[in-house]
């Protein structure tokens, strides 16, 4: 049986800030269950090199004894001038259980991104209270702004 893990709490935000500016509580911008481009989090304005990492933990799942279907859903942009790469992880405590790196990411149009792990990714999870999201936003050129790469909407649907 599928479940879906949500964000819950914010373990490191780096410069992000919601898309109202919020310093504190951004999971309450990306918790929903169907992608909402209304509101989001976004890192820090960037200079080319820089980079900005947002850490938040996802609600606690039962073990669903397969490693079938494990996949993490995102939406995602890049706002101003600047080209932008996304690096989006999960991650079981500290240690990283599979990624995915998007490179010039579109400026003003927001994308569907998808996570989906191997079978052995799915069978490194032990323990499925322990996993949490890493956002890891560079700027990768210059440009007059440099702001905001943009994610909403993240679901994890654990299992078959």
């Amino acid at each position: 049986m599928a479940q879906a893990l949500t964000p819950f709490l914010d373990i490191s935000a780096g410069g992000w800030t919601t898309d109202a500016g919020a310093i504190v509580d951004l999971f309450a911008a990306i918790d929903e269950a169907a992608a909402s481009d209304a509101d989001y989090v976004q890192s820090s304005a960037l200079a080319p090199g820089n980079s900005d990492v947002y850490d938040v933990k996802l609600s606690a799942a039962a073990d669903p004894q397969s490693a079938l279907a494990h996949g993490i859903s995102y939406r995602y942009q890049a706002l101003g001038a600047a080209t932008m790469e996304l690096t989006v992880a999960l991650m079981q405590g500290a240690t990283t259980v599979a990624q995915q790196t998007h490179s010039n990411v579109a400026v003003g149009m927001w994308l569907d991104g998808m996570l989906t792990l191997s079978g052995a990714e799915a069978d490194s999870i032990t323990d499925y209270s322990d996993l949490r999201l890493r956002f890891v936003a560079v700027a990768s050129s210059a440009g007059l702004d440099f702001r905001y790469p943009s994610n909403s909407g993240y679901v994890a649907p654990i299992g078959a």
